[in-house]
């Protein structure tokens, strides 16, 4: 099966940064997080990308290629390579890694394993033939990865509004005597046409910068490289769950925050770790029943009206410090805001969603739907989701989205940024 990244303009796609070798490596991700990971994106989008090389540069991959294998036939989750013109399979895209990587190796870049990492070896061969055997593939026919690399990076070089850039990494940093060179030297890079991870952070070691100062541009340039990635298949970005959808710190409210999706779960009495428990074969079944497919419309259009509220308290924070950039010390406390949003969004969105049910009158819900414990196979998440649903019918769905919106989000969400 050979799919064109032109031709799923109409699918909802994700990016699965989290099968990434960097950031499995970096973050320390265990098999069974990744799989969870894999498994929500399975049931949320209708296909998942991963660039093919990943599934020979980490150990944690190669050994879940047998799992993996149902949803790359059924087409589910795509291996990407290159277009179709100068990469025809994914074992000749494995032969141009080789040429590009291991023949054209940078020894200084073997003290990042995670970067190292990316480099394909001789022994890589037999994945890559048994991945082709498989014979689903995404061919890229809009823009390279470099390019689209190139303009994150360069965007990330002027972003004054996230503590994360690359601009604000530089700007905060107190042992750097001359950052606006230093992030001229950077702008630099990305005019070359090596341009590549391992390319930046080779240079980057040359240039002797402190340890702390290189582990947080690393990071970056690694998050950068994904969310090109992203883009070029036009596709959300998936970063790896923090393993507990019950923290606080659950993060913004968006269809690829997959702790969102399983403290939803949980909410509903549908034990999130039962999902990860499922084999592909059964993860499919749910994903395509009628019961899933109707959960999945409300969850999906209340994220969505909610990522819209988020977005408008964001837009109001942006232009109250844009107003007031023109002092160093407001500059400084700045992204605050900002952060204190990402923070708390999905905190307050699973909240107000369990209090729904608690406080809206829908006792024969409760406590039958809510915080249920225990786990399930198939049969039982199906007969759990009708039950929900059934609920949930009784009840106008416009009436779910407007109490969640206006009584309690919005309001929760400006008391907390005293706004």
């Amino acid at each position: 099966m050979k799919k064109i990244v032109s031709r799923l303009v109409d699918a909802n796609t994700v990016f699965l940064g989290n099968t990434d070798s960097f950031t499995i490596i970096n973050s320390d991700i265990r098999t069974e997080q990744i799989i969870g990971d894999i498994n929500y994106s399975i049931l949320l989008y209708d296909h998942a990308i991963l660039p093919a090389a990943f599934l020979w540069q980490s150990s944690e991959l190669r050994k879940l290629i047998p799992y993996l294998e149902p949803y790359i036939e059924r087409g589910y989750i795509l291996p990407a390579i290159r277009d179709y013109e100068t990469t025809t399979d994914i074992l000749d895209y494995y032969n141009r890694r080789i040429d590009e990587t291991y023949k054209n190796k940078d020894d200084k870049i073997n003290s990042f394993k995670s970067i190292a990492s990316e480099i394909a070896l001789p022994e890589h061969a037999k994945i890559a033939k048994d991945i082709g055997r498989i014979g689903t593939q995404l061919h890229s026919d809009i823009s390279s990865v470099r390019t689209e690399f190139q303009r994150e990076w360069r965007k990330d070089l002027k972003n004054k509004l996230d503590s994360n850039s690359l601009y604000s990494i530089v700007d905060s940093n107190s042992l750097l005597s001359d950052k606006e060179e230093f992030l001229k030297k950077l702008e630099r890079l990305s005019w070359d046409s090596s341009f590549s991870r391992s390319y930046i952070v080779g240079k980057l070691l040359e240039a002797n910068i402190k340890e702390r100062l290189m582990n947080l541009l690393v990071a970056r340039v690694s998050l950068l490289f994904l969310r090109a990635n992203a883009n070029l298949s036009k596709s959300d970005l998936l970063l790896p769950s923090s393993g507990k959808s019950s923290t606080m710190q659950v993060g913004g409210v968006n269809r690829a925050n997959i702790d969102l999706f399983g403290g939803v779960l949980d909410i509903f009495g549908l034990d999130s770790f039962s999902f990860k428990k499922l084999d592909p074969e059964e993860i499919i079944a749910i994903k395509e029943s009628d019961e899933f497919m109707a959960f999945k419309e409300m969850y999906i259009e209340l994220v969505e009206s909610l990522s819209d509220e988020e977005n408008d308290i964001k837009d109001i924070v942006v232009k109250r410090i844009i107003r007031k950039q023109n002092t160093e010390k407001v500059k400084k406390i700045a992204f605050i805001p900002l952060n204190k949003i990402n923070y708390l969004s999905g905190a307050i969105f699973l909240t107000v969603v369990g209090e729904y049910f608690l406080t809206s009158g829908q006792t024969d819900l409760v406590p039958k739907l809510l915080f249920s414990t225990g786990t399930y196979g198939v049969s039982q998440i199906m007969n759990r989701l009708k039950f929900v649903q059934d609920g949930l019918n009784k009840y106008p769905v416009s009436d779910f989205h407007k109490y969640i919106i206006n009584q309690n989000y919005k309001a929760d969400m400006l008391k907390n940024l005293r706004m």
